[in-house]
């Protein structure tokens, strides 16, 4: 089990690697970056560096032996001990150190100095370059003194007739359906009257009870209920009230995902690390991969809102997402 090989591994999840009393690695993010005269366009991608400044033991290679190589405290900081010596003197016999995928270091008289891999690219953490012409925009010719064209002319003209004809047709339909004679107009007066002298009784008053069948779908049984107006309101606004969709009577809900990883043992450092902040945080296989699920909430917008807090904590907008459809908590870790 050789040391060197996991700084890199351990870098995944965490920005520190140290090694006491030599320094420490670290790696940071650079953003997309595009050359406009070359038309290169560089993906976003992660920088390893080595800070001989920070000595200090941060504990970074114990806790990774602990948690995924089944070791004690005490057996994980006896190998990292005797790793750090061995360095120390294989580096005063001019030996050059590569640590797998970042670099290696060397002794040059009293300085310690690292030197990055030769490939700036890896198949975890980066992308290579995409060679993209630049767009260019097309020089606009100044044509205002000439004035309008014959194009413009032609659209005018256009568009003017198709507001006229518009305007006719919508008075032609106004006045065909619309509008009626005062003699149509008497005839309809005294028809509707006539018809309310026939029939004085057939007005229903507002608080009579009203008959409704309501079909029982599922049992395929019809059911007689009775319900008033103000009954039968109150049933319609019960039906429209929103409700945490279910699924075979399943729960669905609408969760906050802390974090996505395609090993198993970085969603457990993950989740064990917002466990100590206070988070009752799973893990779920999810794609290929599984995430670190922090909370759930029966409505989209109260998980949002959650997860802005939880973003706001962290000072990182994108420390947390929330999906947009509701998920089954099943298989959780």
């Amino acid at each position: 089990m050789r040391l060197e090989n996991m700084v890199k591994e351990i870098l995944e999840y965490s920005s520190y690697v140290s090694l006491p009393g030599l320094g420490s690695f670290s790696v940071r993010p650079i953003g997309s970056q595009a050359d406009g005269a070359k038309g290169d366009l560089t993906a976003p991608r992660m920088v390893y560096s080595f800070n001989t400044q920070r000595q200090f033991e941060d504990n970074a290679l114990i806790e990774h032996l602990v948690s995924y190589y089944d070791a004690s405290q005490k057996t994980a900081r006896n190998l990292v001990e005797d790793f750090v010596i061995g360095l120390k003197e294989r580096l005063a016999k001019g030996e050059k150190i590569a640590f797998a995928g970042i670099g290696t270091l060397k002794l040059e008289g009293e300085d310690l100095v690292y030197t990055a891999d030769a490939l700036p690219y890896d198949s975890l953490l980066h992308t290579p370059s995409y060679n993209l012409k630049p767009i260019r925009k097309p020089k606009v010719k100044n044509n205002s003194s000439k004035g309008l064209n014959t194009k413009h002319l032609v659209l005018v003209f256009i568009t003017v007739v198709f507001i006229f004809a518009t305007g006719l047709i919508g008075y032609f339909l106004y006045h065909k359906y619309r509008g009626k004679t005062n003699v149509e107009a008497v005839a309809e007066t005294a028809s509707t009257k006539a018809q309310e002298a026939d029939t004085p009784n057939r007005k229903i008053a507002e608080d009579q009870v009203e008959t409704v069948a309501v079909i029982d779908s599922t049992l395929n049984q019809g059911n007689a209920l009775r319900v008033s107006t103000g009954q039968r309101q109150q049933q319609m606004t019960t039906k429209n009230t929103v409700k945490p969709k279910q699924t075979d009577d399943k729960q669905l809900w609408y969760i906050i995902v802390g974090g996505f990883f395609a090993k198993h043992e970085g969603a457990v450092y993950m989740k064990e690390e917002r466990r100590r902040d206070g988070y009752d945080a799973h893990i779920q296989f999810y794609r290929n991969g599984w995430r670190v699920i922090i909370g759930q909430y029966s409505t989209y917008p109260d998980a949002l809102r959650a997860k802005n807090i939880f973003c706001a904590k962290k000072n990182d907008p994108d420390a947390a997402y929330v999906p947009k459809e509701p998920v089954l908590l099943d298989n959780l870790e």
